[in-house]
């Protein structure tokens, strides 16, 4: 199987930028996947609202239509 790299990134969604404040979007942290490890093969990116988000524990991700391990950077 093969393997997505995962890491929690400070967020770029516009409508959060412009309406929390500083201080509270310091906290806000989006999931970049990358397909290497060295972070130059970017493959997706999940807000930090979603709730479909993946999450520290998980160990598998489906990524259009296929399923890759997920290792946390």
């Amino acid at each position: 199987m093969p393997t997505l790299y995962a890491k929690h990134v400070p967020t770029t969604d516009a409508a959060t930028l412009q309406y929390y404040p500083e201080k509270q979007r310091a906290k806000l942290m989006d999931v970049a996947i990358y397909y290497d490890k060295e972070e130059t093969q970017h493959a997706a990116t999940y807000s930090w609202w979603r709730d479909s988000k993946p999450k520290r524990t998980r160990k598998t991700l489906t990524h259009n239509c296929f399923k890759y391990r997920l290792q946390w950077l």
